[in-house]
């Protein structure tokens, strides 16, 4: 499977049932920028905007845990993705937090989630049609099944670093 789709790949099926795409932009909090005030502005059609921040187990002190099955499953179903459709997930700053909505819907059972080439940056420097108008998906199921494997306890992590395993953490110090 592809990890990345070329801005070309996704113009030719603009408008497609069988593509969901969506904005999964998140912003360092310094930065002052906010994913969803910046979708609502300029979006590629059609896009819908996952918010992490939303989509996350908000009993955890810690930011951005994963949410249980039924929360990711109501979440997708309600921007109106299914299982069936090839989901391409995109950012604003062409490869940031992109990445990480597409490891939630891997994580959740989507089997074909890639990523938008160059994100907003090069479909915008391309020329490409955005929007401010707001989505309208069609309503759809989203069947979700939780991976465990995709996920690292800290006692795996721990584990993993005992056994001389070189862990990277890409993360600033205080997250």
């Amino acid at each position: 499977m592809t990890q990345f789709v070329s801005t070309e790949w996704l113009a030719a099926r603009l408008g497609s049932p069988d593509i969901a795409i969506v904005d999964g932009s998140w912003h360092l909090p310094p930065t002052g920028r906010k994913g969803a005030t910046e979708y609502a502005a300029s979006h590629i059609p059609g896009a819908v905007f996952f918010d992490i921040d939303v989509v996350s187990d908000h009993g955890s002190s810690l930011p951005h845990m994963v949410p249980t099955e039924a929360e990711f499953a109501k979440a997708a179903s309600d921007l109106g993705i299914s299982n069936d459709k090839t989901i391409v997930v995109y950012d604003q700053l062409g490869l940031f937090s992109g990445p990480r909505v597409r490891w939630m819907f891997q994580t959740f059972g989507a089997s074909n989630v890639v990523l938008l080439e160059g994100g907003l940056p090069k479909w915008v420097a391309e020329g490409r049609p955005v929007t401010a108008e707001p989505s309208k998906p069609a309503p759809a199921v989203f069947h979700a099944a939780f991976k465990p494997a995709a996920v690292a306890s800290r006692q795996d992590i721990q584990t993993a670093l005992a056994k001389g395993v070189q862990v990277i953490d890409a993360r600033p110090a205080d997250r």
